[in-house]
């Protein structure tokens, strides 16, 4: 942990794996850490440390792609911006089921409309097979 701390010391440890073929390598602990601030504090940084000597082989940062992931997933959870965060996603939750109950309603008086127009076209032509005048 001394080796990692020293290699990356404005991180600090969050978890050791210990040496396995499984997870990480037979020869190294896996040593991750992260960031101290807020924002940091969601970006993990692995650093492979020889389990031989203590020397660390590989201190690098995961690619932006898994950056990007580890950054947005308090977003998913909700884990930023506390509660004026929750509530803001709350109303836009309430708006789209807004929009999206009256867009079915629009669609459902619609389709109605239509059916009912139909029905009127339809009683209107046998109504002139059979000489019956209707409006």
């Amino acid at each position: 942990m001394a080796s990692a701390t020293k290699a990356l010391p404005q991180m600090e440890i969050s978890s050791v794996l210990m040496p396995n073929s499984i997870v990480g390598s037979p020869r190294h602990y896996v040593v991750w850490t992260r960031g101290k601030t807020p924002i940091t504090s969601r970006l993990f940084t692995p650093v492979l440390v020889d389990a031989a000597n203590g020397h660390v082989s590989m201190a690098k940062r995961l690619p932006w792609y898994l950056r990007v992931l580890e950054v947005s997933r308090p977003l998913h959870f909700g884990d930023y911006g506390g509660m004026p965060l929750k509530v803001l996603w709350a109303l836009f939750d309430v708006v789209l089921m807004v929009v999206m109950i009256s867009g079915v309603y629009l669609w459902l008086s619609r389709s109605r409309t239509a059916m009912e127009q139909k029905l009127d076209e339809f009683v209107a032509a046998e109504g002139q097979k059979r000489g019956v005048t209707t409006r």
